[in-house]
């Protein structure tokens, strides 16, 4: 079970406290299309579940080259390493 959304979508959803029901449904959030912002990555750093994904693309689509898992990060946003069969220049 996933959900996939823009970091500006999930502020949107927390602020109206939707982040204090994903304990039980999505187990994966996947934000791309834009940066996260500090703030936020540290919120998604505190949250053991649902998994948090940053995905970053050289597009607006959903052509995402590489990924990183928000809980398990440093504490400051990044876009993660590259996908299976992927390079990132």
């Amino acid at each position: 079970d996933a959900f996939d959304c823009t970091p500006a979508q999930m502020d949107i959803l927390a602020r109206v406290g939707f982040s204090d029901r994903l304990r039980e449904y999505p187990k994966i959030v996947m934000m791309g299309g834009e940066a996260v912002s500090v703030a936020m990555w540290n919120e998604m750093r505190r949250i053991p579940v649902p998994k948090f994904f940053n995905l970053y693309g050289p597009t607006e689509c959903s052509a995402d080259t590489s990924l990183t898992c928000i809980n398990d990060a440093m504490d400051r946003p990044h876009i993660g390493r590259p996908v299976g069969n992927v390079k990132v220049y």
